[in-house]
């Protein structure tokens, strides 16, 4: 299991921490309740693709955030997961992340999100 704590790299601060084990320990007494996640919402703007790259940014940023934002964080600044806003080192960096997404990275958790 990942460390969760935000000063051992994770998502959660102190406060959400604490929210987390009081939840866990009221199982003890009444067992576990139920509440359904609700989406949470992050304000976009309008967003252009950039240049020489096909795709629709404002579905991919739903797709994002619904698939990846756990992990790689709201704006890509990396949780638990790598940072993604960050200079790509390529001549055809679109196609490169293309291809990670596509096949996932090898010896991690990030899956392979391309259909066969």
């Amino acid at each position: 299991m990942p460390a969760w704590s935000q000063k051992n790299g994770g998502p959660f601060d102190e406060e959400q921490i604490g929210a987390l084990v009081s939840y866990i320990l009221i199982w003890e007494s009444v067992g576990p309740i139920l509440i359904p996640p609700t989406p949470t919402f992050i304000p976009r703007e309008i967003l252009t693709p950039p240049p020489d790259v096909t795709g629709d940014p404002v579905e991919g940023a739903k797709l994002y955030d619904q698939n990846c934002l756990v992990c790689h964080g709201p704006y890509g600044q990396g949780r638990v997961g790598a940072t993604l806003a960050k200079d790509w080192p390529s001549i055809r960096p679109d196609l490169e992340i293309k291809a990670t997404i596509e096949r996932g990275v090898t010896g991690s958790v990030v899956p392979a999100w391309g259909q066969e």
